[in-house]
């Protein structure tokens, strides 16, 4: 089952749900997956990264972009109709001590992640965001009506993408960083 897809046999909604679509660009490099709950979400039990974070990060990514309080609930035919794009980007195992195992990766590609090995060669991670931001900007031409619709989230824990936010949000796009 893909992110943001309802399950077998459902039908997707079409009318009345405001669209929302969340790209997700995650510095598994910088922002390692965590070995407890998060700060702030203790309702998160170790081990979950696979459904509980997802959802969190795809929640809040929703409320942002509907204007909603950080705690508000999120209603089931909006996360269900959103299109999600989650890219976890990371170097392979031997360059990586915070790598997560072959089951967390599983557990992602579940959910709908897409695992992205950037390749071995230095700052490759950073590069490959980079180049995602800059194909989010060219896919996207001024006044599109998606941007508006659009959240990009950036979970790093580098302060290397800076520009790239400003030029996100420049373009219109609505960016939250964790």
């Amino acid at each position: 089952r893909l992110l943001g897809l309802p399950g077998p046999g459902s039908v997707r909604p079409t009318t009345g749900v405001p669209r929302v679509r969340v790209t997700v660009l995650h510095d598994a490099e910088n922002c390692p997956l965590p070995s407890g709950p998060l700060s702030g979400m203790p309702h998160i039990p170790s081990g979950s990264f696979g459904g509980g974070i997802v959802d969190e990060v795809i929640d809040r990514a929703i409320r942002a972009r509907m204007g909603w309080p950080p705690l508000a609930k999120v209603d089931y035919m909006i996360r269900s109709s959103a299109i999600i794009n989650w890219q976890f980007i990371l170097h392979p195992v031997d360059m990586n001590p915070f790598h997560p195992t072959d089951r967390t990766l599983n557990m992602l590609r579940d959910r709908g992640v897409a695992v992205v090995d950037p390749g071995t060669k230095a700052g490759a991670v950073d590069t490959k965001i980079h180049n995602e931001v800059l194909k989010i900007i060219q896919d996207h031409s001024t006044g599109d009506p998606r941007i508006a619709e659009t959240v990009i989230v950036l979970l790093s824990g580098d302060s290397d993408f800076s520009g790239d936010v400003s030029a996100l949000q420049s373009h219109g796009f609505a960016v939250i960083i964790i």
